[in-house]
């Protein structure tokens, strides 16, 4: 929180920190606190917002964690050798996802 007699660039500030802050992937919030308003009223909505958010970015990082452990997994059968040299995936499979090999199971 900011305090300071008026037009001493307090805003000026706290929008320069959010933008580092969105730069380095951080969820920035902004609420402004006119005095006839509640603070709950005013942080509710925001804070809704951010919550979720936050669930959908976890929920994707999952989602893409499990893509990536069958993508492995699939393409643990396959080896490519050049020139003497074999290149493969070392498997740590996802019993149950792509585990087979197989395009059709």
């Amino acid at each position: 929180m900011l305090l300071g007699l008026r037009g001493t660039g307090k805003t000026v500030l706290l929008n320069e920190i959010g933008k580092i802050a969105e730069e380095e992937g951080l969820l920035v919030s902004k609420v402004e606190s006119p005095e006839t308003v509640s603070l709950a009223r005013l942080l509710y909505p925001e804070m809704r917002r951010v919550m979720r958010s936050l669930s959908g970015v976890e929920a994707a990082k999952n989602l893409a964690a499990q893509g990536l452990r069958g993508l492995r997994s699939f393409a643990a059968i396959f080896k490519i050798e050049v020139a003497g040299v074999e290149i493969g995936v070392e498997p740590e499979p996802e019993p149950g996802l792509a585990d087979s090999g197989d395009l059709v199971a």
